[in-house]
């Protein structure tokens, strides 16, 4: 049995005024998820099967 791989993409600014800064994401408390309001990796999800993880990445932020 495989173990499922996950990825979390982080977008740093680069530029501008807010250059050096990590944009994250609140997680919704009506969702009912498990630690509501919490920041986290702009975008995350799993690996699927054969994926290579670039592939991965750029699925996901699309998603």
């Amino acid at each position: 049995m495989m173990d499922k791989k996950s990825i979390s993409v982080w977008l740093i600014m680069i530029d501008g005024k807010n250059k050096g800064k990590v944009a994250l994401q609140k997680r919704s408390f009506g969702d009912q998820q498990s630690f509501p309001f919490i920041c986290q990796a702009t975008w995350s999800g799993k690996v699927e099967p054969n994926e290579d993880i670039k592939k991965a990445i750029i699925r996901e932020c699309k998603e």
